[in-house]
């Protein structure tokens, strides 16, 4: 045999052994199996993948149809344009002053108050209380130190107590004073988180004065015929403004 023929042999049996491997069965088998776990892992790290970035460590996620609890926007006071004091309408005799009963009953109860337009420290607008409604109105300077103590506890207890049907409370801002402190009230209010109507006194206090106070805090309840049932003076608290409150389900079952 040559030597070429002896490489052509040698060639032969390298190529008929080679293809063995591919015929083998369980070479199959096993390559299969290599290729299917390689294809799982590569799987796997993506869908991990996934939701690592989906859910981000510390993250929390709300159930599904799970409904949220939203907040009551609060009212914004003062802003471009709109006055710290303003012109203020009354129609009607005042009420008596708070001192002219006999020291047991108040001259004022029972009578009409006089029909009040002011502006809205929220947005600047006229606001006219007319019948129709009972409310109570409370009246706060920004500079006293009693007003600045009740203001926050009435507003505590306003965002937790529901009133009573066609009922509201209405703070009135008054004796603005530029010159003392917790100036100005609009950001007083703001401050306290106060959530309710406010009006405008002018100069002079004409609300104040209407409504026969001229101290404050002090406060007037009437009813939706526009009758005064009650006025209250000083620090009366949430209890002594539930009280007032009060009296308008003691009206109606007389």
């Amino acid at each position: 045999m040559t030597e070429q023929s002896r490489l052509d042999t040698a060639q032969s049996k390298q190529a008929d052994g080679g293809g063995e491997w591919f015929r083998s069965p369980l070479a199959l088998v096993a390559g299969l199996i290599l290729f299917l776990g390689v294809l799982a892992l590569i799987v796997l790290g993506l869908t991990s993948g996934d939701d690592t970035a989906k859910s981000p460590v510390g993250a929390a996620t709300a159930p599904e149809g799970a409904v949220q609890a939203v907040e009551a926007p609060a009212i914004a006071f003062g802003g471009a344009g709109i006055p710290e004091v303003g012109a203020v309408t009354l129609v009607g005799d005042p009420l008596a002053p708070v001192d002219s009963g006999d020291g047991d009953t108040d001259a004022a109860v029972g009578t009409l108050v006089p029909e009040i337009t002011a502006l809205s420290l929220a947005t600047g607008s006229p606001i006219t209380l007319a019948p129709g409604r009972a409310r109570v109105i409370g009246f706060f300077a920004h500079w006293c130190p009693h007003c600045q103590a009740e203001l926050p506890e009435i507003t505590e207890w306003l965002s937790e107590t529901p009133l009573p049907p066609n009922t509201e409370f209405i703070a009135v801002s008054t004796a603005v004073d530029e010159g003392r402190g917790n100036y100005p009230p609009s950001a007083w209010f703001n401050e306290v988180g106060f959530n309710s109507p406010v009006l405008i006194d002018n100069a002079s206090a004409t609300l104040l004065n209407g409504m026969g106070f001229s101290g404050f805090p002090s406060f007037v309840a009437i009813d939706a015929l526009g009758v005064v049932v009650a006025r209250a003076g000083g620090n009366i608290g949430a209890e002594g403004v539930s009280a007032l409150f009060d009296n308008f389900a003691s009206a109606a079952s007389n």
